[in-house]
């Protein structure tokens, strides 16, 4: 059995003696009662660091309210460094400071006022953490790219140790804790773990850059708001946590008024310097180059949307070709984006305006299905909203875009240039709110792109081929007549889905797709097909895997085969139109922009 140390601090008696009381409960347990200043004068006692013992170190707050305990005042009362600027060295036992909700200010003191070696490790539980400093951390040591962070430091310095590796023992350790943090690091971490996780081939160059050196963080993400998110469970270099929060507003105990570091309320973060926290103010260019390396933002309506839109407008006009990281959003909620266009200062006025670079367009990323929600983004009307398209500098370049997790809604009809002179037939599918190049050749005659696509800049090689557009686990809300001959082809199959006959009515559609398949096990009962799901499409300019096509929300399907085009007397005699017993589970429902797992489509 080992021994556990638990000291308790009083917060009322912050400005108090250090002195205290060693109490003996048990054979395994001691409490030392003392004043604030005790926190570090007990963790440097080389006592506890020859012994090794298991620490804990309580924060209590002496009315039952959480306090502030801040370092700058009597938390820290100017001792003298050890160890090469080190106050103390652990190589063994844990040492936990919990903190009961109370508020730990670090003061904007650097990282090094202990280190952790061997299997020793420091665990941070139920604390409020701020006044964390700003030191550049090398997300890439090879090519010297690099971002400033605040919650790395954690006011604790970490070694390896002989024979070990920093990078893989986690020897800072969260558990139920929040940090104040400025927003371009919030959007940091998640815009790493997004390009982390997501599928698509062609955002390689941007994932083994930052990834190159140190592994990608293995995350589960429970939660993401406009202004915060909480890893349920992360793991990276040197740290481990669960139940961590990133916020860049908190109310503080005893206020009613939020407080942040971009009102300055709390001051501006300074760069760690010293162990006083007298370190410069982090000066504008750290928080430029920030969203340099990751322009990305979340997204909870029209406005935020014209806010991303006015960020990824002055990062393309800024960008280094040489260097180019994708740009994003992710939303957290239902947006518009014909509205937030009309709320961007740089494009309110403009037509279908030019997206030069790779962009990511992201929903919840859902890590815990009972949790899991669907966010919609409404893209209106039949003609483009946005263009992808080179930029000037270099005309060889084709952007991309990615979208993952969304639920496109507003997917108007057009006429086909593929249809027959005379022709009223109409669709949604080569979702034209998307200008790209493959529409343009196709208006002109020309589906050679909108087919297969053809080769275009390093970065635009993605896994469905070299589409301008592509998808991942999307849901696509299209016009009933669309919803029917996308069922119409499931039901006549692999070996029918293309029709062949230039007459038949669904042909002009056909005519500009390349692969159409159904996502096994589905099994298609027509009647109770809520929706459809695709484990792979290619067509009309756009690629995109785990698609599952529904039809309007207003318009739900209850029809039968009798009501699909193009189905011959075969068809409608098959197990899917319910000439035999298909054995299916239940249907589930469709998913709606903004519910809940609860409903899940079919796909």
């Amino acid at each position: 059995m080992f021994a556990v140390l638990v000291i308790c601090i009083s917060l009322p008696s912050l400005f108090a003696s250090s002195a205290g009381s060693i109490q003996q409960t048990n054979n395994d347990t001691r409490i030392l009662t003392a004043s604030a200043s005790a926190l570090l004068e007990a963790l440097r006692s080389q006592d506890l660091a020859a012994r090794g013992q298991d620490v804990v170190i309580e924060l209590r707050a002496g009315n039952a309210t959480p306090a502030i305990l801040n370092t700058s005042s009597s938390l820290v009362p100017s001792p003298t460094p050890l160890n090469g600027g080190r106050f103390r060295s652990f190589d063994r036992g844990t040492y936990t400071i919990k903190g009961n909700g109370n508020v730990l200010d670090l003061g904007w003191r650097r990282g090094a006022t202990l280190s952790f070696s061997g299997s020793s490790a420091l665990v941070h539980e139920d604390l409020i953490l701020t006044g964390t400093c700003m030191a550049w951390v090398a997300i890439n040591p090879i090519k010297q790219v690099g971002w400033s962070m605040q919650r790395g430091q954690f006011f604790w310095a970490v070694d390896g140790g002989a024979g070990t590796s920093a990078a893989s023992v986690q020897r800072i350790v969260t558990r139920n804790t929040v940090i104040l943090v400025l927003r371009p690091e919030m959007l940091i971490n998640l815009y790493a773990m997004l390009l982390a996780e997501i599928p698509f081939q062609g955002l390689a160059y941007a994932r083994n850059y930052i990834f190159e050196v140190y592994p990608a963080p293995r995350a589960i993400i429970r939660e993401v708001r406009m202004h915060s998110f909480v890893w349920e469970s992360t793991v990276s270099s040197g740290t481990r946590a669960t139940n961590l929060t990133l916020t860049t507003s908190i109310t503080l105990p005893g206020a009613t008024v939020p407080v942040s570091y971009q009102d300055r309320s709390l001051g501006v973060p300074r760069m760690c310097v010293d162990d006083s926290g007298t370190g410069p103010e982090a000066p504008p260019e750290v928080f430029q180059l920030n969203t340099t390396l990751a322009p990305f933002e979340t997204v909870d309506g029209a406005p935020a949307l014209g806010a991303a839109l006015d960020m990824w407008a002055g990062h393309m006009a800024a960008t280094n070709l040489t260097l180019v990281f994708p740009q994003g959003a992710l939303l957290v909620a239902n947006a518009s984006l014909a509205q937030g266009l009309l709320q961007s200062a740089a494009y309110a006025t403009a037509a279908a305006p030019l997206l030069t670079i790779d962009t990511i367009l992201h929903g919840p990323f859902n890590h815990i299905p009972a949790l899991a929600r669907f966010v919609g983004l409404d893209v209106p009307g039949a003609q483009p909203l946005l263009t992808l398209g080179p930029p000037q500098a270099a005309p060889s370049v084709k952007p991309v875009m990615y979208i993952h997790k969304v639920v496109l809604t507003g997917l108007a009809a057009a006429p086909l240039p593929t249809a027959p002179a005379g022709s009223s037939y109409r669709s949604a599918l080569p979702l034209w709110a998307f200008g790209r190049q493959a529409l343009t050749k196709a208006a002109a005659g020309d589906l050679s792109e909108a087919l297969s696509g053809v080769a275009g800049g390093s970065t635009a090689v993605g896994q469905n081929g070299t589409m301008q557009l592509q998808m991942n686990t999307v849901t696509l809300v299209v016009p009933a007549s669309d919803y029917k001959a996308l069922l119409a082809a499931a039901v006549r199959g692999p070996a029918g889905w293309k029709l062949t006959d230039p007459a038949a009515a669904t042909a002009p559609l056909w005519a500009g797709v390349t692969t159409f398949a159904v996502a096994a096990p589905q099994r298609l009962v027509v009647s109770a097909a809520r929706s459809l799901t695709l484990s792979q499409w290619v067509g009309w300019g756009w690629g995109g895997d785990q698609v599952t096509f529904m039809p309007p929300y207003a318009e739900p399907w209850s029809g039968s085969c009798a009501d699909l085009p193009d189905l011959a007397a075969a068809h409608l005699a098959s197990a899917a139109c319910g000439g035999a017993d298909p054995t299916l589970p239940p249907a589930a429902q469709s998913p709606r922009a903004g519910g809940s797992s609860d409903s899940l489509g079919v796909g």
